[in-house]
């Protein structure tokens, strides 16, 4: 096989692995345990931009449950994953903004992560893929 091949390969491999891990434990630790909680954070969650607190709660909960599960699938993930860099980038830089640098690291390697999937695509080992290839090539 040819280095370039191989190359390819492990690019594809690499963004199918920080699609799961990312989005897997975004959705789980951070997503399904907010939509647990939706009756507690709906009235008493963090308003940015003068949203209301029940839109914030459940555009956080959207973008954190639901987009990072189609992340992980690799199903409109560049979409998903602009929703989620929203998500991140106001959590990091407003909602705790007067926060230590280390009270804000998650969100910010979130950020990270989610940049490097937008930037790269979703790979070969995706939904995207298998349903636009023909129209992406």
């Amino acid at each position: 096989m040819s280095k370039i091949f191989l190359d390819a390969i492990h690019f594809d491999v690499a963004i199918l692995l920080i699609r799961i891990f990312m989005g897997g434990f975004m959705a789980i630790l951070h997503g399904y345990s907010k939509w647990e909680k939706w009756d507690l954070i709906r009235g008493d969650f963090v308003e940015p931009f003068g949203m209301p607190t029940w839109f914030a709660a459940g555009f956080t909960i959207f973008a954190e449950l639901f987009c990072c599960m189609m992340i992980v699938f690799g199903l409109f993930t560049r979409i998903n994953t602009l929703l989620i860099m929203i998500t991140m980038a106001v959590a990091a830089f407003y909602v705790h903004a007067g926060d230590a640098l280390d009270d804000r690291e998650g969100s910010i390697t979130y950020l990270a992560a989610f940049t490097a999937i937008f930037l790269a695509g979703p790979g070969k080992y995706s939904l995207d893929y298998l349903i636009f290839r023909k129209k992406i090539n």
